[in-house]
Formats: C-alpha cells, structure tokens, sequence
C-alpha cells in the first residue's frame, strides 16, 4: 500500500472568506498555526522538499473540524469539501521520501 499525500483543495482560502474568515483567523480557530495555514494554502512559497502542500492526517481532521464548526457542515463532509488525498507512487525520488514520512532508501 502506498503512502497518501492530503492537501488542501484549490480555492481553500476563497471558501473560508465565504465562511466569514481571514486566514489567520481561521488558523486561531482551528488551534493551528497561521504560519501553517499559509503554508498548505501556499506550497509553492516552500523549500523544495514541502513543496507538495502535504499533511499529516492529524492536521487534516483538525482543519475539517473546524471547518464543519464553522459551516455547519459534518465533519466528512467539510473533509471532503476542502481537502484532496492522492496516492503516491511506490519509488518515490529521496526528497519526496522524506516529504511522505518514509526513510532515505539505503545505497
């Protein structure tokens, strides 16, 4: 089984300004970072190796949580409605390994 990238869905940031909120905002309502935030929102502003967007499943239910607080949405749906899980490939190159959680192949 393949690892699974999560990353917020395009227009994230729009979808909050129709909910009522700014990024930072959010990040406080949702109990995490604004710098966080931004960066999901964001990848292509980070180094090489973050540069997929991806998050821990963790950081995922917390978005949608609040997300479905802030909606009125259930907590699937508000998933589903702002965030996108792919597979990744099984050889993946040795930045995107880390990237995913998986150790450096070995030489």
């Amino acid at each position: 089984m393949g690892r699974r990238l999560i990353r917020l869905k395009p227009g994230f940031d729009d979808a909050l300004a129709r909910a009522g909120y700014a990024v930072r905002a959010f990040a406080r309502f949702a109990e995490i970072p604004h710098q966080t935030l931004f960066a999901l929102i964001h990848p292509e502003y980070q180094s090489k190796t973050r540069s997929l967007g991806g998050m821990q499943k963790k950081t995922a239910w917390r978005l949608a949580q609040a997300y479905a607080r802030a909606t009125g949405l259930t907590e699937e749906q508000a998933y589903t409605a702002i965030l996108d899980e792919e597979e990744l490939p099984g050889a993946l190159s040795p930045a995107l390994s880390r990237v995913a959680g998986s150790p450096p192949p070995r030489a």
